[in-house]
């Protein structure tokens, strides 16, 4: 038994730590990963500025997965190995821009590539349970 648990012990030490995890059930996540153009950049860092209120209502996280650093007042860049792991466990594309919707339980509900629709997310964000309820003690 002792053996069993320390076997037990040893492998949950080594799992790596899921870098979202102090944002489980306090906040949706937003995960970034803009294209190298410039244009698209500044696009996507004026659509965030003017969704600044929106975003937060909706207690929205963005976080950077690009390789670039973006010195963006609400954007949250991860250390170099958790952004790696980020990328690999969500399959981003060095190429191109995605954009990945992370529900407070987790799990990824909507991805979008090329252009962020935050219209498209608020729609899908404000149609979940926990939002509804949110909603509701809002009022």
């Amino acid at each position: 038994m002792k053996a069993l648990f320390a076997s037990l012990l040893a492998m949950t030490l080594t799992l790596p730590a899921n870098p979202l995890k102090n944002y489980q059930w306090k906040n949706r996540i937003l995960l970034i990963h803009p294209s190298a153009d410039q244009a698209q950049k500044e696009a996507l860092r004026q659509l965030l500025k003017k969704e600044k209120e929106s975003l937060a209502n909706r207690d929205l996280v963005i976080i950077n997965l690009s390789k670039t650093a973006l010195d963006w007042p609400q954007v949250i860049s991860m250390p170099g190995e958790k952004r790696e792991e980020l990328r690999e466990k969500f399959a981003l594309s060095p190429e191109g821009s995605t954009f990945i919707l992370i529900g407070k339980d987790g799990g990824e509900k909507a991805r979008q590539s090329d252009t962020l629709n935050l219209q498209e997310l608020f729609t899908r964000i404000d149609g979940m349970p926990m939002r509804k309820a949110e909603m509701k003690v809002a009022k």
